[in-house]
């Protein structure tokens, strides 16, 4: 029953994405964002606001902590 109900789904879902009633849109912006090196002790810093007027997710990638 599980498996009837999984593929009833994701038939439905296929038909609604080729009949464009669900459309998704993907943009990519990068952003640099990088501080002074090397940090004083107890350093202390607020980042200023980092958004995207239209964007609804947003994903951070650090490449060092």
């Amino acid at each position: 029953m599980y498996k009837i109900t999984k593929m009833i789904i994701l038939l439905v879902a296929g038909m609604c994405l080729l009949t464009g009633f669900v459309t998704t849109t993907t943009a990519l912006t990068n952003i640099l964002v990088e501080s002074d090196h090397a940090y004083a002790n107890n350093f202390d810093y607020i980042w200023p606001e980092i958004s995207h007027p239209e964007a609804t997710q947003m994903r951070l990638h650090f490449t060092k902590l």
